[in-house]
């Protein structure tokens, strides 16, 4: 692979390999469809590969320059292997891995005239010395295993090229993009990274972190566990985003249930997809099983849209409307968070209005600060992503308005659903205004200390990937 792709040179790259055979079979140029994808209508790729279709081996190779955050190919990379291209140092013993959520900005060392195949100007993000990117010093080391052979995703920055860390010419005429274009830019073109204006609100080691609570979800059965604590919550809310199926078939009706704990922590206790998103009956026959079930406080809901047929079906099957905290998200400029709505003669339905993207940023702030905490983190693999996942299609966007100062927006990757993150952005808000208890960052973010073990203990899938143990006589070195 590294012969492949050695002599690209105009962008950083993402290439992720859609493997259709068996492990034991070997690559055959017939059959593979090789595309830029990028800027590909992700609904279209699924009619281009069927001019495959009378393949025998149906391999498709998805390359493309990263531009933001919810284009096709960061889709298709988060389901990837993610290889990155891990570099040992000789010196400190440390591997230097080339992404942002690592070491690819310390590993940008400064103009030299020295620059060469001896010293290239890559260096160690701890100890600062130049590092040899070439093979067999540099090696693949895919995030996901078990993916590698499914869907193998590879990360190609240019700063690991030879042809630009170890040339002077080429490493200067990298430092002055850096320095003379837009930072989104450098990081889309350079360093293969997906980075537009706006940004992730939570990250996965993040959401993994957050999933502290010790039982598994079981949408079917819940944990005997639950039953056994929900005395304890003196409010428990069962949270619902009502879905419509979509064009993509992506947006399907998602609840949890969700109690505030005697220290003002929010616990995610339980959740659910339902895949009737036509079937309001049906949906709201489930929901007020549930509701029951677990003695629920509160049913909050989305009531914009199909929000209102379907809370008249709860209330006609008999769940108390005096129970039903009704949202409706919208856009404001200014003004609470939170507004109750009254009655009117138009519209005698008692709501709130809730600003939609600060309220996602205090409920993404919140999992960071683990004010709100989940149940262990349910992601399989791509045919079984889970529920707490859904927070990882969030993405936050600032406009600068001419008249109004800066205005928060949020987007959605449209490869991912986002429907249980919505869920819980209602649950949390109807928690901490039901209870008066918003939360405090400040003094949360002075009590988030997080230390390594921690993070182990958290479960994450990724937790010891930054060290390749089938490298570890590197360390040895001088």
């Amino acid at each position: 692979m590294w012969d492949d792709l050695i002599g690209i040179e105009d962008a950083g790259y993402r290439h992720v390999w859609d493997i259709h055979v068996d492990e034991t079979e070997v690559f055959c140029p017939n059959g593979i469809a090789c595309l830029q994808c990028q800027d590909l209508d992700p609904d279209h790729i699924p009619i281009i590969v069927e001019a495959m279709s009378h393949s025998d081996w149906g391999l498709m190779q998805l390359t493309g320059t990263p531009k933001s955050l919810d284009n096709p190919i960061e889709g298709y990379w988060a389901r990837s292997s993610q290889a990155e291209w891990f570099v040992p140092c000789f010196h400190c013993g440390k591997w230097n891995i080339p992404s942002l959520e690592y070491d690819i900005e310390a590993m940008i060392g400064p103009q030299r005239e020295d620059i060469s195949e001896r010293v290239p100007a890559l260096l160690c993000a701890k100890c600062r010395k130049p590092i040899n990117p070439r093979p067999p010093q540099g090696r693949w080391v895919h995030r996901y295993q078990d993916r590698r052979m499914h869907i193998a995703g590879y990360h190609v920055p240019q700063i690991v090229m030879p042809l630009h860390c170890m040339r002077p010419d080429k490493w200067s005429a990298l430092l002055n993009k850096r320095e003379t274009t837009a930072p989104n830019v450098f990081y889309n073109e350079v360093l293969g990274e997906s980075v537009d204006v706006g940004q992730k609100l939570v990250t996965e080691t993040e959401l993994r972190r957050a999933c502290c609570l010790p039982w598994q979800n079981n949408p079917q059965q819940p944990d005997p566990r639950i039953l056994e604590l929900l005395s304890s919550y003196q409010t428990r809310v069962l949270t619902i985003d009502w879905g419509g199926g979509g064009e993509a078939m992506l947006s399907f009706t998602a609840m949890a249930l969700m109690g505030m704990a005697p220290g003002g922590t929010l616990h995610v206790l339980w959740g659910k997809r339902l895949r009737t998103p036509n079937d309001h009956m049906r949906e709201a026959v489930e929901v007020i099983h549930w509701a029951k079930r677990f003695g629920c406080t509160l049913l909050a809901h989305d009531y914009s849209g199909a929000g209102s047929l379907r809370e008249t079906i709860l209330v006609q099957a008999g769940f108390e409307a005096e129970r039903v905290m009704a949202f409706d998200l919208k856009r404001a400029a200014s003004g609470n968070l939170i507004r109750y709505v009254p009655p009117t003669p138009l519209h005698q339905r008692p709501h709130y209005l809730l600003d939609k993207a600060r309220s996602y940023l205090y409920t993404c702030q919140a999992i960071k600060l683990q004010a709100i905490q989940f149940f262990q983190y349910d992601h399989v693999d791509h045919d079984n992503p889970g529920l707490v996942a859904d927070f990882l299609a969030l993405v936050e966007e600032k406009v600068d308005s001419r008249y109004a100062g800066p205005i928060y927006t949020i987007t959605r990757n449209p490869l991912i659903a986002d429907d249980f993150a919505s869920a819980i952005v209602l649950g949390s808000c109807a928690l901490w205004h039901a209870n008066g208890a918003w939360p405090d960052f400040a003094k949360l973010a002075s009590l988030a200390r997080i230390t390594p073990a921690m993070l182990e203990a958290a479960g994450s899938g990724a937790y010891g990937w930054e060290n390749d143990p089938k490298m570890d006589h590197y360390r040895d070195l001088p």
